[in-house]
């Protein structure tokens, strides 16, 4: 047996009547020109020559009322590491890596010197430079922090892919490990 209500189509509701729109019959009348040009059909020169009056000569920040307090190599690492830590926490595993692979260095005037490996960290480094030299100068206590990034390509072929390779670089530096290897007989493979 059928339900009774499912045969039964919705009534349709009757529909308000649109109210007619009324159009306004007198038209605005202008008394005489104007001679003004409206803004929006200015041309590419006349925008970018406004643009370059406005243009207002980025100051250099200063630092006379804020702290400028020493600190250690040891203390400059400690918060390098904690934000490419943060980095690495946020997903930007190339940004972690790129300042990881290098220890920063200090000069003077509170000069970051950090070295990278290729574009691809420098462009990473410089992306988040703002926010990266924020975090040191407040962590650090130290509003005179500066950033300066090299990129430093690598010479001899780079990184080892055997364990042969790295011996024999080391010994090369250091040849008292080959005599150190005969004399203990031990095996480069690990």
């Amino acid at each position: 047996m059928r339900d009774n209500k499912s045969n039964t189509a919705p009534k349709p509701k009757t529909a308000d009547k649109p109210k007619p729109i009324t159009l306004n019959k007198e038209a605005r009348k202008l008394s005489a020109p104007t001679r003004r040009l409206n803004n929006s059909y200015l041309g590419i020169n006349d925008l970018m020559s406004k643009a370059n009056e406005k243009k207002v000569e980025v100051q250099e920040e200063t630092t006379d009322n804020r702290p400028t307090d020493s600190f250690s190599i040891d203390e400059l690492r400690m918060t390098w590491r904690k934000f490419a830590f943060k980095a690495k926490e946020e997903g930007m595993g190339t940004l972690y890596t790129a300042m990881i692979g290098n220890d920063p260095e200090i000069a003077e005037n509170y000069l970051i010197k950090h070295r990278v490996d290729n574009d691809v960290q420098m462009g990473f480094i410089k992306t988040h430079e703002t926010t990266l030299v924020g975090y040191l100068r407040k962590e650090l206590n130290n509003w005179s922090i500066n950033l300066s990034i090299i990129e430093e390509t690598v010479e001899g072929g780079g990184k080892f892919f055997s364990s042969q390779d790295k011996f024999n670089d080391m010994a090369e530096r250091n040849p008292h490990l080959t005599t150190l290897r005969q004399k203990f007989k031990l095996d480069i493979d690990f």
